[in-house]
Order: C-alpha cells, then structure tokens, then sequence
C-alpha cells in the first residue's frame, strides 16, 4: 500500500474531496548515503506545525484535525518504512500534534482498512 493512496483516503475522509499530491523529502538510509557521499546534510526532522483554532475546531469522527492528518502525512513521507516500525512510528508520533504513536498506527490502520474496502467493490465489477 502506499503512503500516496493512504493520503489520498485520508484527505477524502477528512474533507469529502481527493488529497493533493505533495512531496516530502526522503530521508531513508540509502538517501542518507548517497546524501553523505556528496557531502549534503541529512533532512532535519518536521517540525510540529502549529494549529489555527479553525484547524483545532476540524475535528473528524476519529478526534484528528485537519492539521494532525497533514503534520501525520508529511511525517510518513519523511520517516519511510525501511526504518524499524517501533523507531518509525515514535518519530511520526513527535511530528504530530498531542498523538501517541499508539494514535498515529491507530489512524494509519484505520486509512488502510477503508482503502480496502473501496477496492472490493471495484475488484466486484470486474
């Protein structure tokens, strides 16, 4: 599954409308290698993005914000499954907002299971 068609899910359920395609830089251990070998500086870790009372007031039926799905996506674009799950999950939970990484894998969970049952119905028709 890809963290593309999570986001994608994610947004849909968020707002009723398809994600928007963003980029994060990749920061697994190849790109930290061949970042090394041309003498660049890994990426810093995102920030926690601070949220609009409008953003804390968007607050869906799973208690996330607009602001924590986006601060949770970025995260999951920037710490890539390559890393251990524990050490992953512990580093997206610190890029968003008041979550646990017990809520983040909840969340991510979650996505997966309504994006599988968005492809059933279609593998139905065929």
């Amino acid at each position: 599954m890809k963290v593309d068609e999570i986001v994608a899910i994610a947004h849909a359920a968020q707002n009723g409308t398809a994600a928007q395609n963003g980029t994060a830089p990749q920061n697994g251990p190849d790109q930290k290698r061949a970042n090394a070998k041309k003498g660049k500086k890994p990426a810093a870790a995102p920030a926690v993005v601070e949220m609009t009372t409008e953003q804390l007031e968007a607050i869906d039926a799973e208690g996330w914000s607009g602001g924590q799905q986006n601060q949770m996506e970025a995260a999951m674009k920037l710490f890539p499954a390559s890393i251990s799950t524990k050490a992953r999950w512990i580093s997206i939970a610190g890029a968003v907002k008041g979550k646990t990484p017990k809520d983040c894998f909840a969340r991510f969970k979650s996505i997966v299971a309504k994006l599988k049952e968005q492809e059933q119905p279609q593998a139905a028709q065929e």
